[in-house]
């Protein structure tokens, strides 16, 4: 755990947005809220979003930028068409992998980790960080499954994923 008194909180949404693409940014606005009460906030999010339809392009896994003060961590995402289709699945599975590369630098570990549901592999990153980094606490934002209710084992895999993260 840090040394200082200044708290972190480590938002992940990989399919969220940034105000700069006009995407889905409602975590933007919650990062700002945060940051006026003395929080430091980082938001991890997909290079592509089917919400915007905009790509960020970079060549390496991870990218960094700061907008109105609030620190964004891009993750190298697949661009896809299909928002019920297996490349947007493979998305979230390929950003969870990715993010287990993902070092905190000194000082910077989090001390809450807030995640939403979409996409669920999410879940399994906030678990290790936070027993690696020694955070205090995991806070869950379920939010729609949206064409995944047609997938018969997935909402069944959702649902064993709550069970784990909830008592957190």
């Amino acid at each position: 755990m840090k040394n200082n008194t200044k708290k972190t909180i480590w938002m992940f949404f990989q399919e969220g947005g940034t105000p700069t693409n006009n995407s889905f940014c409602r975590h933007h606005f919650l990062a700002l809220e945060w940051i006026k009460l003395g929080y430091e906030v980082k938001i991890f999010v997909g290079s592509f979003s089917h919400l915007s339809s905009t790509e960020v392009k970079f060549n390496k896994w991870f990218n960094e930028e700061q907008i109105n003060g609030v620190d964004y961590y891009y993750v190298k995402t697949p661009v896809y068409s299909n928002t019920s289709g297996l490349v947007r699945i493979y998305s979230w599975l390929l950003t969870s992998l990715r993010l287990l590369f993902y070092k905190a630098a000194k000082g910077s570990q989090p001390d809450y980790l807030l995640l939403s549901s979409m996409p669920m592999f999410a879940m399994i990153n906030a678990l290790i960080f936070k027993r690696k980094y020694k955070s205090k606490r995991i806070i869950f934002e379920k939010l729609n499954f949206h064409g995944l209710v047609d997938r018969k084992k997935m909402p069944e895999f959702i649902s064993k994923q709550d069970i784990i993260v909830y008592p957190s």
